[in-house]
């Protein structure tokens, strides 16, 4: 069973902006986005359907630490749109550093939609809505989803 988490913002609405922030955590050195993604596929799958929804947009974000591997998530997001066939004119930002930090700086959305990470830790969940000023939704898959489906 896969299992979704909203950590909500009182004072952030959904809908305004019509855009989803999908955030993909950093899959560092390698960052191979090929037929199968580890835990993905329902964070993937959610922010589409918000977007279209919401007849809005998307973007894909990752906070990579180290500069050598940046050129690698670019390709990464751009293999990701091709195969998972999410529109053209979805946006990717590459951010310096981790997570956590550049969370106060991210782009604008009504929404961040991120899997969660392999240790759940409710304090970092809370300072992510906080740091954003947005709610949150964080997703674990079951391993039957499939975004390419």
């Amino acid at each position: 069973m896969g299992a979704v988490l909203f950590v909500r913002r009182v004072t952030a609405g959904l809908g305004r902006h019509k855009r989803v922030n999908l955030w993909i955590l950093d899959q560092g050195p390698d960052w191979k986005m090929e037929m199968e993604f580890f835990n993905l596929d329902l964070a993937i799958l959610l922010s589409y359907r918000l977007m279209d929804s919401w007849n809005g947009s998307m973007r894909v974000i990752a906070a990579v630490e180290h500069e050598e591997d940046k050129e690698k998530a670019r390709k990464s997001f751009s293999r990701l749109v091709e195969l998972v066939r999410l529109p053209a004119d979805t946006s990717s930002h590459i951010a310096d550093g981790d997570f956590g930090r550049y969370a106060s700086t991210a782009p604008e959305a009504d929404l961040n939609i991120s899997p969660l990470p392999n240790e759940l830790d409710a304090e970092f969940l809370w300072s992510l809505r906080d740091a954003t000023g947005l709610s949150c939704l964080f997703t674990q898959d079951s391993g039957d989803e499939s975004a390419l489906a």
